[in-house]
């Protein structure tokens, strides 16, 4: 009688390890791409700091350069008057 329990106990063990198997690949390939998502989010959000980071320290080199040229800073000349920053009519 124990004869005829063994090939299908041979044959649920194998059933069972290779629906294991499957869903082990499936649960590290999930794995996988989640942390390479996450690492594509990372690496945009750095890029998109650095970006906005560069105009931001463009635009004080501007203004520092501006305020210069319009104070009489870099010449000997009077300053001009500064309201042209805020566009306020008087």
């Amino acid at each position: 009688m124990s004869n005829l329990w063994v090939p299908v106990i041979a044959a649920l063990g194998s059933s069972f390890l290779t629906g294991l198997v499957a869903f082990g690949l499936e649960w590290w390939r999930s794995y996988r791409a989640d942390k390479s998502a996450r690492a594509e989010r990372r690496s945009r959000a750095y890029s998109m700091l650095l970006t906005r980071s560069i105009v931001i320290s463009q635009l004080a080199s501007d203004l520092h350069f501006t305020m210069e040229v319009r104070s009489g800073l870099g010449e000997r000349r009077s300053p001009k008057p500064t309201t042209w920053l805020h566009n306020v009519e008087t």
